[in-house]
């Protein structure tokens, strides 16, 4: 990929689901990228997260990966048409 792209990303759970062992779980929802800039748009998306109980009974992630489609065409011609700084 390319440099990260300047705002927030923020998600909200959807649902959880946790193996009978108590040993792993995984957990799946919403996300959305909020960009600093004001002109550019909000995108959504989703997401899903593995996760593993430790040695110590914590919860640790072992996969988290998502979706999100690309930025409209309009902002992506003007971002490669910028002068690199």
């Amino acid at each position: 990929g390319g440099a990260p792209e300047d705002g927030r990303l923020l998600w909200e759970p959807v649902e959880a689901f946790a193996a009978e062992s108590g040993e792993f779980a995984f957990t799946w929802g919403r996300a959305r990228f909020v960009p600093n800039d004001p002109e550019a748009e909000e995108r959504r998306g989703a997401y899903v997260t593995l996760w593993r109980k430790d040695e110590d009974g914590r919860w640790k992630a072992l996969v988290d990966m998502g979706n999100m489609p690309p930025a409209p065409a309009a902002a992506r011609a003007a971002a490669q048409a910028a002068p690199a700084g």
